[in-house]
């Protein structure tokens, strides 16, 4: 755009050149000497405006931001190389090719560029590298001071692309600094468990935090094998008062603080802790695994059903926990509890392969966990995870029934299976 305005000055001036070279011809000679004066005025136009450069003002790429509180304050100093990339390609008449061949580098450019234009290229890449700018002072600014940015450049390699460089220096005053904030940089912190008491794993949440604590560093006086009741001290290992106070305008009031373990869950140790709402759910998946594993045929040749439950009855439960969790290596990695709900069930043959019996099914989840905090008892209840007790009353190539003939097996097994190391308690069976 700015040739374009030099070029139509060219021309404008040698009009009046021409203009006044005929008006010359025909006056006197006595105003000879005034029409030969106002002809070197406009030769010299005419040089002016055909030998002038294009200005870069290297100002106009700067942006200063001040941030911080008074007494602190920090400055920044950003350089939009973008436009200034392409307000050099203006000033040297390749804006157009610039945009051609944007994604080419510079080698494969002189392959496609002009000889011209490849030298004008190169002129404008040292003219442009030889730009750099200094900053007086970035920190510890206060309300009233001032930030002076100085630039440095070559002149020589910008002439020889077309253009030239101004560079004053960039003053700012620093204003409207708050006050430095003094925060907890603890509030709004907590501490996230994962696992069952006593093997809880623990880290740091800070989303509800002020955003300045998301440059501090953590750590636990202890984030493993945590026991409910636990408590845990968290320290900021990389506070540096004058840092937090010139980059975030904070100051913290203290650097560490205790948590004491209590939002997380431990293995469920007596029955009374079983509610309502885990029994109802416990029992449903139960039901609906004793029906599956009856009604079916696992021959792929032949799908007659041999076998069938009727009258399935809820009866009661065993639970059954650890003795010693301290000591849970020494238990071969048994559960840490276990609950069997036991149902009565009439068990039929649809081909009459044998008679109807009573049975009971031993079914349930082991290693149940109880939120402390909430009390809400959970464990998995699909089918792959319900521990199932029992022994093989009916068998064939078709089905397979685990289960026991009465009550008092039940009880004998259980007692005999698992008395050494769990507490037994029940629920309906007596």
């Amino acid at each position: 755009m700015k040739k374009k305005e030099n070029k139509n000055s060219s021309n404008g001036a040698k009009n009046v050149l021409n203009k006044i070279m005929t008006i010359l011809q025909n006056t006197d000679k006595k105003i000879l000497g005034i029409g030969a004066l106002v002809v070197c005025l406009v030769i010299g136009l005419i040089v002016f405006f055909t030998t002038r450069k294009t200005t870069i003002n290297l100002q106009d790429y700067v942006t200063v931001e001040i941030t911080g509180a008074d007494g602190y304050g920090k400055a920044s100093v950003d350089f939009n190389e973008e436009q200034f990339g392409l307000d050099i390609a203006d000033a040297v008449g390749l804006t157009d090719f610039v945009y051609q061949y944007a994604d080419y580098d510079i080698d494969e450019l002189q392959y496609v560029a002009s000889s011209e234009d490849y030298s004008k290229l190169i002129n404008c890449m040292y003219a442009a590298q030889s730009v750099d700018y200094e900053v007086d002072v970035t920190s510890g600014l206060s309300n009233g001071d001032k930030v002076t940015v100085t630039f440095t450049f070559n002149n020589d390699y910008a002439s020889n692309a077309g253009f030239k460089f101004k560079g004053n220096d960039l003053t700012v005053t620093v204003s409207d600094l708050g006050e430095l904030e003094a925060i907890d940089p603890f509030e709004g912190v907590t501490i996230d468990y994962e696992g069952v008491s006593p093997y809880l794993t623990a880290s740091v949440n800070i989303e509800g935090a002020n955003e300045a604590v998301s440059y501090a560093r953590f750590s636990l006086s202890e984030d493993d094998n945590i026991t409910i009741g636990d408590t845990i001290t968290v320290s900021i290992t990389n506070y540096d008062e004058q840092d937090f106070a010139n980059n975030y305008g904070v100051t913290f009031t203290t650097v560490t603080k205790e948590y004491t373990c209590e939002d997380a869950s431990y293995y469920t140790k007596a029955a009374s802790e079983l509610t309502d709402t885990f029994l109802a759910d416990a029992k449903t998946a139960v039901e609906e695994s004793i029906n599956n594993a009856l009604n079916f045929n696992t021959s792929s040749t032949n799908t007659k059903t041999y076998v069938s439950n009727e009258n399935v009855t809820y009866v009661g439960y065993f639970f059954l926990y650890l003795n010693d969790v301290a000591d849970y290596s020494s238990y071969s990695h048994r559960p840490y509890n276990q609950l069997y709900l036991v149902y009565s069930a009439t068990l039929k043959s649809a081909d009459g392969s044998f008679d109807d019996m009573t049975v009971y099914y031993l079914e349930g989840p082991d290693d149940i966990t109880t939120n402390a905090s909430t009390g809400e008892v959970s464990a998995e209840l699909d089918e792959d995870s319900l521990w199932v007790t029992g022994n093989v009353l009916q068998s064939s190539d078709k089905y397979e029934v685990y289960a026991l003939e009465s009550l008092s097996d039940a009880k004998e097994g259980i007692q005999n299976v698992y008395g050494d190391y769990y507490t037994i308690e029940t629920e309906g069976l007596n």
